[in-house]
This record gives structure tokens, sequence and C-alpha cells, in this order.
């Protein structure tokens, strides 16, 4: 299955363009920023410590929007940046009781 998910289309043509997986990544990593940010802002309210003017309810209605959101945007950029070498996440099966074989380090 993930062989052939890195066979994509997709897959194949964010691993073979020189910009589309760095901006990927720059996406990912903003809205990994967004969610633990609007996360943190919530934490911060229930301390006391942030925006102790706006009652709980109404900022948590404001925020989840946007962390929803976030998370959707990090799920769909990760999982295209997983697609492009999935196979890495997926090795061989090596059987315990078949040892590996030992390693000859040159004299």
């Amino acid at each position: 299955m993930l062989e052939w998910l890195q066979r994509t289309a997709v897959a194949v043509s964010i691993r073979d363009s020189l910009y589309t997986f760095p901006v990927l990544e720059s996406i990912h990593v903003v809205g990994l920023a967004l969610v633990f940010g609007t996360i943190a802002i919530l934490d911060l309210r229930l301390l006391g410590v942030a925006s102790t003017d706006r009652p709980v309810s109404r900022l948590m209605a404001d925020l989840l929007k946007w962390t929803w959101a976030a998370f959707a945007l990090t799920a769909l950029t990760g999982g295209l940046m997983f697609s492009t070498n999935c196979s890495l996440a997926n090795p061989p099966e090596h059987s315990a009781s078949r040892p590996s074989p030992p390693v000859r380090v040159p004299n």
C-alpha cells in the first residue's frame, strides 16, 4: 500500500519538483504554529494571564475555527510530504529468530 502511494502522480511530482516540498514544509510549520498558538492563547486565558476581558466561551468559539483549520492544513501537508517517501516508514520485516549477519571490520 505504501509503495503504491509513493508511486502516485502527486507524490512523484512533489518529489521531483525543486520547490514543492520546501513550500509544503513551510506551510506545514506555519500550520503547526497556528495549532499550538491558538491552544496557547486559550490556555493562557484559562489561567487568567491573557484576554481576561473576554469570556472563555467567546474566545473558545473564535479560536476553535482557526485551530481546526490549521490542524486540517497541517494534516494535509504532512500527508503530502509523507507520500513522497512513505516506503521508508515501512522497512522490510526482520525476524527476531534470524539474527543479522556479523559485520566485518577491516583490520
